[in-house]
């Protein structure tokens, strides 16, 4: 399934197929077949008024009345079955296309959208417009069938009084109309109200250690309960504005009975209509105007899944990182690359660059350092490294092809990266594991843990390589975690290794243990680490010092001491700290 424009009601009908034609043509007949049996009724009761009675006529309509009773439910089943089947079926290639785009957005995409922003968008709206599209079709396929042929056995019988029938419906559709008429605006801030909800709760369910730990109830975290206290007033001022509108129209629909018993009953003592044709409009009228309350309800709810649609089609319109046409991966560089950034700048929207001209490239089987105070650039050196970000000026090559132009695929086989923010995955151990290598069998795994010095306390956990980690491994320790991300990384084993300042949190006995894997992963690869104890890299094999964005030196450790001030500085800054 092909999405390759915004997303539309129409698109979303378009995509559905063929199952949107026979959900809407099941719906019509069987809307159809409604009518057939009241038809029956009034050929029998027609017939029982005139002198002489065909009894085998009676038993015939009695027998395709009855034929089209099963044949309507038997066609509601199909219709309905059909809408599920291609609404289930879109919402599942509605969230492939939108993971696909989330896996192909910069990262500067996820600063303004939160994780929460992101699950409500991809769990709740896309399933909201699945349920809305299951039921809309036959509702509003028969909705509007039902007055349409109900009107027109009405005209065939008597053109006044289907006239009658339909008296009262403009007025029934200015009381909605002024019901509806902001009801666009309506959806949209009740979409904000519930997905502020959601950020809240996902907040506070993140701190509620932090709560506990304070004292703290459940109505003293303001930000929550205030958000939520804030949506009773909302629905009350709702339903204060639709409420007359609203309730008047659907007294007006289920009211043409008023005008038609007694204006029929007029005209049969006036002999100006057959009483058998007074039975019929009695019958057919409530059906030509009742379905427009489920018609209504219909629209409501697609203004309300309007804003659904706008949520998704801001991951749909979002920038996207530049992906090559196809290459043949012959032609790729292999063996040990060189990563080289040339002139590179970078910038987070509008704010001051972050990067400006950084230069600079690694040593083949080396390991070069990037150093330099807090919030010179050194992540951001790492997410333009592995196309977590693009830069807006300059080139980054990889074995001397611009990694833009690598398949993103094969660009990530080429890397490892060990970041301080090790993420887990609700899983076991091997499950997170195998994610480095998907088809690498046991003994590679415990060789890989076992460098990383992560074998042993694999083994202490109570189902050893199957336990259950938890959601971002919160059954283990921040060191083991980190132990678990290093092997996972050598399992990978990948040519080029980024380390994110992968000590930056650990106490003193995990640091020992996560030094000693990171020197086996670093054995035979091209190494670039982020970082923050300056003790960890002063026998690196080449270090670049960046301050404001800027490379401000390059070098090993005694040649920048001599002549980088900004190095000696961070130095000095240490041994005054007694890190050293």
């Amino acid at each position: 399934m092909n999405i390759s424009e915004p997303l539309r009601f129409i698109l979303l009908i378009k995509l559905m197929g063929k199952t949107f034609w026979i959900s809407t043509l099941t719906a019509i007949i069987s809307t159809i077949m409604t009518l057939v049996p009241i038809w029956i009724l009034y050929i029998m009761v027609r017939e029982l008024t005139i002198a002489t009675v065909s009894l085998e006529l009676i038993y015939s309509c009695l027998v395709a009345a009855f034929i089209a009773m099963l044949l309507r439910w038997g066609l509601i089943v199909i219709s309905h079955v059909s809408a599920h089947h291609g609404a289930l079926k879109l919402a599942y290639h509605l969230k492939l296309h939108l993971t696909n785009k989330l896996g192909l957005a910069p990262l500067s995409f996820f600063s303004s959208h939160t994780a929460s922003d992101l699950r409500k968008v991809i769990n709740d709206d896309i399933a909201a417009l699945e349920a809305f599209l299951a039921h809309f079709l036959p509702d509003v396929a028969s909705a509007l069938t039902l007055p349409i042929v109900g009107l027109s056995l009405l005209l065939y019988i008597d053109a006044q009084m289907a006239f009658v029938a339909i008296l009262l419906l403009p007025i029934a559709f200015c009381c909605q109309w002024l019901s509806m008429r902001h009801s666009a605006e309506q959806a949209r801030q009740w979409g904000e109200l519930q997905l502020n909800i959601a950020q809240k709760v996902s907040e506070y369910i993140r701190g509620i250690a932090v709560i506990k730990s304070f004292g703290l109830r459940t109505d003293s975290f303001r930000q929550l309960s205030q958000t939520i206290r804030n949506v009773a007033p909302w629905i009350e001022n709702y339903c204060k504005k639709n409420m007359f509108g609203w309730n008047c129209f659907n007294c007006l629909l289920s009211s043409n009975l008023i005008l038609v018993a007694p204006i029929g009953a007029w005209r049969c003592f006036h002999g100006d209509l057959a009483p058998v044709d007074w039975l019929l409009c009695l019958l057919v009228a409530p059906v030509i105007v009742q379905p427009f309350s489920r018609l209504v309800f219909a629209l409501s709810e697609q203004a309300q899944r309007q804003g659904s649609l706008d949520r998704l089609n801001q991951i749909v319109n979002a920038s996207q990182m530049t992906v090559p046409d196809v290459i043949d991966q012959a032609s790729l560089p292999m063996g040990n690359l060189v990563l080289s950034f040339s002139s590179v700048s970078y910038r987070y929207d509008q704010q001051k660059p972050t990067l400006q001209e950084v230069t600079f490239n690694t040593l083949p089987h080396g390991l070069t350092a990037i150093v330099g105070p807090s919030g010179a650039g050194k992540t951001t050196i790492a997410r333009l490294a592995t196309r977590l970000l693009d830069c807006d000026r300059g080139e980054i090559t990889l074995g001397g092809l611009n990694i833009q132009n690598w398949p993103i695929e094969e660009l990530f086989k080429q890397i490892s990266m060990v970041s301080q923010n090790v993420y887990l995955f609700n899983g076991t151990v091997m499950e997170n594991l195998l994610l480095g290598r998907p088809d690498a069998n046991i003994d590679q795994v415990i060789t890989a843990t076992q460098a990383a010095c992560a074998h042993e306390f694999i083994l202490s956990l109570p189902q050893g390589y199957d336990t259950p980690i938890g959601e971002n491994g919160t059954r283990l320790s921040g060191g083991e975690r980190q132990r678990l991300s290093i092997a996972r990384a050598l399992l990978r084993d990948a040519p080029l290794l980024i380390l994110d300042e992968a000590t930056a949190y650990a106490d003193s006995e995990n640091e020992w243990l996560i030094q000693q894997a990171i020197a086996n992963l670093c054995n035979g690869r091209s190494v670039l680490m982020i970082a923050h104890r300056l003790k960890t890299i002063i026998h690196a094999d080449q270090i670049i010092v960046v301050e404001q964005g800027k490379v401000v030196g390059q070098g090993r450790h005694d040649e920048l001491l001599l002549n980088c001030p900004c190095y000696c500085q961070l130095w000095q800054d240490i041994e005054l700290n007694g890190e050293k």
